[in-house]
């Protein structure tokens, strides 16, 4: 119990650190408007039908890809997150473990997903 406080502030400086760069994301961001002049749609080859409506936010509603997707991201997220706050306490209450081991099992568990990842996509 003694590292706590050491866990909770660390906690608390990578949520604001997200928190942060979050802000400076969605605030820094702008969406361009892509429209295109009577030259560039002549000289596409399929005029103007290639491009899309801009959907306003509620359009998003409406396509069930949208939530496909989202379903598949909390998916993944839940998979995540729950395996990175158990591994740690089946570490060390279970198998007892030191401190150390958390770290590098988890540095491990992240190394190996991003190998995996560029291997999935062709880099390896």
């Amino acid at each position: 119990m003694k590292d706590a406080p050491k866990f909770r502030n660390l906690a608390m400086i990578i949520i604001g650190i997200g928190v942060l760069f979050s802000l400076v994301f969605h605030i820094g961001t702008k969406e361009k408007k892509q429209e295109l002049t009577k030259f560039e749609e002549a000289e596409s080859p399929l005029g103007s039908c290639d491009r899309r409506p801009n959907m306003a936010w509620n359009d998003w509603l409406k396509e069930p890809q949208f939530f496909l997707i989202a379903l598949l991201y909390m998916c993944t997220r839940l998979v995540v997150n729950v395996s990175q706050i158990y591994l740690p306490l089946y570490l060390t209450e279970t198998l007892k473990l030191d401190k150390v081991s958390k770290v590098s099992d988890n540095t491990n568990i992240h190394v190996v997903c991003v190998i995996e990842a560029l291997r999935c996509l062709g880099y390896f």
